[in-house]
């Protein structure tokens, strides 16, 4: 929550105001903690939502049909949800934020006209969402965000001396943890063509990995037992997709060309749950391209 509130307080990331909304939120409010979470309208709420992105996996992923809708819109039982979706309605409890969008819940899965609706928004939902909660490390919906991880107490107390040869300071050392963009890389949430266009459209993400959790927006990145900035490796002209003010930068077409085919070839190594999905999962970064750029998208071209 620290986090978060700092960004608020010191970062100033724009907002996509014609950002569409999407047509149901999960409503995680709960006055004694008894209280069942349920589908709500989202085109009616205006407040701040945070987002899941996750890995659907082999699993059967809890998901809303056409069956499922009425019902779960009355009440969606805890021992239903998976436990990387538990995880993310803790979390959003944790940051005081009422809503929580997940792709599998919020789209009837089983309604062709609903999911071409809801799939084409995606790229603006993400960027509207407040924060993304990304389970990096879990391979499928069962995986969850939180896990055992190494405390930062498991460190080695190395004996100090200072000049006057007083011991009473010590130095702390411990082994090395894994980089930041060695988990962006290695993890299998980032290796979805989905998150490809997630990733770039995003303002915050809180990313929970097997070793470590990361706040990262386009202000700093920060770990729950370090604080990195932004490394200078990152190709920030990507952030332009998650940041509405950059957006009217004028740039000459060898720019746009050559950002877009490392998109497409980062797109291309990725892998898909549905190969129906392989055109939408990229369509709301290529509406988005097609905008900043002054280009026409020509899907399946």
């Amino acid at each position: 929550r620290r986090w978060l509130h700092d960004c608020l307080s010191n970062h100033d990331h724009g907002v996509n105001a014609k950002a569409s909304r999407a047509a149901r939120l999960i409503d995680v409010r709960t006055e004694d903690g008894t209280q069942p979470i349920h589908l709500v309208d989202g085109s009616t709420i205006e407040h701040s939502f945070l987002a899941l992105s996750h890995c659907w996996g082999d699993s059967a992923t809890l998901r809303t049909t056409r069956a499922t809708l009425e019902p779960f819109q009355t009440s969606i039982q805890w021992g239903q949800l998976p436990k990387t979706f538990q995880d993310a309605v803790q979390i959003t409890r944790g940051l005081g934020v009422d809503y929580l969008w997940i792709d599998s819940l919020c789209i009837v899965q089983d309604d062709p006209g609903d999911w071409a609706t809801e799939s084409a928004k995606m790229a603006a939902i993400y960027n509207s969402a407040l924060v993304t909660v990304m389970a990096a490390s879990a391979s499928d919906s069962q995986g969850g965000c939180f896990r055992s991880r190494p405390s930062e107490e498991d460190s080695i107390r190395v004996p100090y001396s200072d000049n006057t040869g007083t011991t009473s300071l010590g130095i702390h050392v411990s082994l090395p943890r894994p980089g930041y963009h060695k988990v962006v890389s290695n993890f299998p949430l980032f290796k979805r063509a989905w998150v490809v266009q997630e990733d770039l459209l995003l303002r915050r993400r809180l990313i929970f990995s097997d070793n470590q959790v990361y706040w990262d927006c386009s202000g700093s990145i920060l770990a729950k037992s370090t604080i990195q900035q932004r490394s200078q490796e990152m190709d920030k002209s990507l952030r332009v997709f998650a940041d509405p003010r950059l957006q009217g930068l004028n740039h000459d077409s060898k720019y746009w060309h050559s950002l877009w085919h490392g998109l497409v070839s980062k797109y291309s190594i990725c892998s898909l749950t549905f190969d129906t999905d392989r055109l939408p999962s990229l369509s709301g970064l290529a509406q988005t391209f097609a905008q900043m750029s002054g280009h026409t998208y020509a899907a399946g071209l």
